[in-house]
């Protein structure tokens, strides 16, 4: 079986690509290999890889950036994964997208089987951080679905402390809690988080098994970013008294996942410090 990973450097893509190994041959091409904006590009790289399977991950994740480059954030997560879309076609290969909880807004938690419904619309006015990140992810999911039973959409909110491209939630804690100096984390903010080594086995166990249609994956508690926070410092021994309580934003990214239930939010943290010391 070959498998393609694009943003195989990313948080998650290193992951998936360990995870993959003995069981795939991978291929793992960096940006200036394959530019999934580039149509053309895509399919070129198709053809010589042949894949049998897709994990499209590579994305515009900084959720900051997008709101200020929002045409990138389109032309990267939605027009991006169209392409990857039609290259998957093309080559009859199955597809795993990642995607995100900040698809859904209002009141969770999220099941599956959910319309979702980011908080933004074209040409309205952008307010909230993520929102554009959530619309456009979810433009990448609409491609996806096209492909019936060989695309799978997998959402969740995973956390590691090393992601190209953007300082991680993780290492924004860990790094000023190790000043120390006084930081922001939001009450309002609630997730079902999950490390990103136990999304990506959940993503190759999806891949071995050829699921497809929508995977939530999870932890079986859910925390807001200050008690995220709080944990990430109890966990690598750093001090939790300069945690600065931020109301000033509020979301709801809970997300049932009967399939894709993992560990608690606590026991996720406790594996991060293990595979990413300080």
């Amino acid at each position: 079986m070959r498998v393609l990973v694009t943003g195989g450097s990313g948080g998650l893509g290193r992951y998936v690509v360990r995870a993959l190994e003995g069981k795939a041959e991978v291929f793992a091409p960096s940006h200036k290999h394959v530019d999934i904006t580039w149509n053309v590009d895509v399919l070129r790289f198709f053809c010589y890889v042949k894949p049998h399977v897709v994990v499209h991950l590579a994305a515009m994740a900084n959720t900051a950036m997008c709101e200020t480059h929002g045409h990138s954030a389109y032309k990267i997560n939605a027009r991006g994964t169209v392409n990857v879309v039609r290259a998957c076609a093309e080559a009859k290969a199955r597809l795993i997208y990642m995607s995100t909880d900040a698809v859904f807004a209002g009141e969770g938690p999220h099941p599956e089987d959910k319309t979702p419904s980011p908080d933004v619309l074209v040409g309205s006015k952008r307010e909230g951080e993520g929102s554009i990140y959530g619309f456009t992810k979810l433009g990448g999911e609409q491609a996806v679905a096209a492909l019936g039973n060989d695309g799978l959409i997998v959402r969740a909110n995973f956390f590691t402390r090393h992601c190209n491209g953007k300082t991680s939630f993780a290492e924004y804690v860990a790094r000023e809690a190790r000043i120390p100096r006084f930081f922001h984390c939001y009450e309002g903010v609630v997730s079902t988080p999950v490390f990103a080594k136990t999304l990506a086995e959940r993503i190759v166990q999806a891949v071995v098994e050829r699921e497809h249609g929508i995977l939530h994956v999870a932890s079986s508690d859910s925390v807001n970013r200050v008690e995220q926070a709080r944990m990430i410092c109890e966990a690598y021994g750093l001090p939790t008294n300069t945690i600065v309580v931020d109301s000033t934003k509020a979301s709801d990214g809970r997300l049932v996942a009967p399939r894709g239930v993992r560990g608690t939010v606590r026991e996720e943290i406790a594996k991060m410090v293990k595979e990413e010391p300080l």
